[in-house]
């Protein structure tokens, strides 16, 4: 990368995840928002339909098609039908869903409902909370996005953890 900036991309741009993402990327030095997708929205300029993130460049398209890091926020359904298509593509994926955060497809029926329909790609995924993951994230090209309760818990726990303070087995209840 050095000191060119990343063509970024964020699927799903009008939903609460792909708001706060186009907040954050529009004016990060390190990517270069070049697409931005929502059906819905299509030809409008991102400050048309949200005037707060003035400056922001793109028009809202149909399909991520030329930016090297794509920002999936999809639901799962929609997420793990399109990340395969966009690893093939060789691009790289953040993916905020729950698509890709269990190792195992044999979970997916129990946590989330669903059959995993790419489990090849689980085990490629890397969970990106950066706590945890930092050596690997600058290499992955598929990263599982873990959800709020997890982040709060892990990092909660983590510093405990690392120190020796409490055994691995913990319970956390959250509201």
């Amino acid at each position: 990368m050095g000191d060119t900036r990343v063509r970024t991309a964020v699927v799903n741009g009008t939903g609460y995840g792909g708001v706060a993402l186009l907040r954050l990327l529009s004016h990060h030095p390190m990517f270069d928002l070049v697409e931005v997708t929502a059906r819905a929205e299509v030809g409008k300029s991102v400050t048309e339909v949200f005037p707060h993130l003035a400056g922001t460049r793109p028009r809202f398209t149909e399909e991520a098609e030329t930016a090297e890091l794509v920002f999936v926020a999809l639901p799962d359904d929609a997420a793990v039908a399109l990340v395969p298509r966009l690893l093939a593509a060789g691009r790289r994926v953040v993916d905020l869903s729950a698509g890709f955060r269990l190792r195992s497809a044999a979970l997916y029926p129990r946590w989330y409902g669903y059959e995993h329909p790419a489990p090849a790609l689980l085990e490629r995924a890397v969970y990106g909370l950066t706590e945890w993951a930092r050596a690997a994230l600058p290499t992955a090209h598929l990263v599982a996005c873990p959800g709020c309760y997890p982040t709060a818990a892990l990092l909660a726990v983590a510093p405990a953890l690392v120190c020796g303070l409490i055994e691995p087995d913990v319970i956390l209840d959250a509201k």
